[in-house]
């Protein structure tokens, strides 16, 4: 099925034409944050809205392909408009519409941030897990981030450190389950659990890396386990609900990646979102920001030979900064 065949056309329809309001308002948004379609028709549809005041009364609605700035020479194609869609959007003038477009973007782009960055470790290194050369491109002691031990949060339960740490965690624990390095997860699994003794409220996630720990202990390998430290990090990503628990995910992805090579890490669409949200909307100091957009530079020119190094040290320094070095 077509991704333009999922998108809620009504719904659309409804909000352009201001029809909506509280839970249903939040769901209209909500669906153009997290989808690409519906964004897209969404906007086409403002784009379109003084075509359709003439074409009141076609069936459908054609929309022209244009060149997609993403990928060069190739055409994007809009579906047609089914008109009962269409009907709903013709009754507001086209500036009215340009204008509701701007009030939702906020509201829009939040969630697609949201998204970036409670995005699962397992989706963010599938670059660098997929590699059946990563255990030998990883030297001994890459998981020693170099930061000062602290044992578990504040006495408040948790604060950005804490947070980063446990992002960082993740991704170290992935990669240490994707090369079979049992040791190693065993480790990183029991300096979660370090982390996670300061917060009496999650005792959730504390059970759950408990039982990852526990199969590792008993030499579990394969999916299932890795099964298991998806599940155990979803329930610590809903407990803390933190950007810095995404932050943390993404910088040591991206260290790790730089560190072996990995150049399709940095050519792939999710590392490109990250680098977008963190640098435009991230709310970092204008200091990170500065080490981001050099990464962006260079990620975007297609990374190879020294830049690699570059891009780790920039990833390092991050990590440095904000897991307390």
């Amino acid at each position: 099925m077509a991704a333009f065949d999922e998108v809620d056309l009504e719904l659309i329809g409804a909000l352009m034409d201001g029809r909506l309001t509280g839970a249903e308002r939040e769901r209209a948004i909500k669906l153009l944050g997290e989808s690409e379609a519906a964004f897209e028709v969404y906007t086409d549809a403002v784009r379109a809205r003084a075509d359709l005041e003439e074409e009141e009364e076609a069936k459908v609605v054609p929309i022209e392909p244009r060149l997609d700035k993403r990928q060069p020479g190739r055409r994007r194609w809009l579906v047609g408009v089914p008109a009962a869609a269409a009907a709903a959007w013709v009754g507001v003038p086209a500036a009215a519409a340009a204008a509701l477009l701007v009030a939702v973007l906020p509201s829009v782009q939040a969630y697609r941030d949201q998204a970036v960055f409670a995005a699962a470790t397992t989706d963010i290194t599938l670059p660098l897990t997929q590699r059946g050369d990563l255990r030998s491109t990883l030297r001994p002691g890459w998981e020693d981030r170099s930061w000062s031990v602290m044992r578990g949060g504040t006495r408040a339960g948790f604060d950005s450190t804490t947070e980063f740490r446990l992002g960082v965690r993740a991704t170290d624990l992935r990669v240490a389950l994707a090369t079979g390095d049992a040791e190693r997860a065993r480790g990183l699994t029991g300096e979660v659990l370090d982390l996670l003794q300061a917060m009496p409220v999650a005792d959730g996630a504390k059970a759950k890396y408990q039982g990852l720990r526990s199969r590792i202990e008993r030499r579990e390998t394969g999916e299932p386990l890795i099964a298991a430290a998806s599940d155990a990090e979803k329930t610590l990503n809903e407990f803390l609900d933190s950007r810095w628990f995404g932050y943390g995910k993404w910088l040591a992805a991206g260290e790790l990646a730089a560190r072996t090579g990995s150049a399709s890490f940095f050519a792939s669409g999710s590392t490109s979102r990250f680098l977008r949200a963190a640098i435009g909307r991230g709310r970092l100091a204008p200091s990170d920001v500065e080490l981001l957009r050099q990464v962006s530079v260079l990620a975007g020119q297609g990374v190879d030979g020294e830049e690699f190094d570059t891009i780790r040290q920039n990833f390092a320094e991050l990590i440095r900064r904000h897991g307390g070095g």
